[in-house]
């Protein structure tokens, strides 16, 4: 029994997967809209050119070996914005910028960057 049990586990792990990948190879949304993005009715992800900005300080700051910390605060005092919080976290920008080396890396697609390959 314990081995059908991990099997389906294995399973539904497997197609999930599968399943977030091609959502994400399609330039849909496939959880929360992440930071530097905006999403339209259909699920599709496009470049939000503010946070992009924000996220090209943050890449900038960290470059010059910035804290997490710091660079949160210099997000708030220059006026960015996150998403989901009322002020920035040095955890926020840490996952922000671990999000875009993977993005990077193959990650995220917006739509914008899916039509101009």
């Amino acid at each position: 029994m314990a081995g059908l049990a991990q099997f389906e586990r294995d399973v539904t792990g497997e197609r999930t997967k599968t399943a977030l990948t091609h959502l994400k190879s399609q330039g849909k949304r496939w959880n929360h809209t992440p930071y530097g993005y905006d999403c339209d009715t259909n699920n599709n992800l496009s470049k939000n050119h503010r946070e992009q900005k924000a996220i090209r300080l943050m890449k900038h700051l960290r470059e010059t070996e910035t804290s997490y910390t710091d660079i949160a605060h210099e997000l708030d005092l220059t006026g960015y914005k996150p998403k989901h919080a009322s002020e920035w976290s040095g955890v926020a920008v840490w996952k922000i910028l671990g999000r875009e080396l993977n993005r990077t890396a193959g990650g995220i697609r917006s739509k914008q960057s899916t039509s101009h390959s």
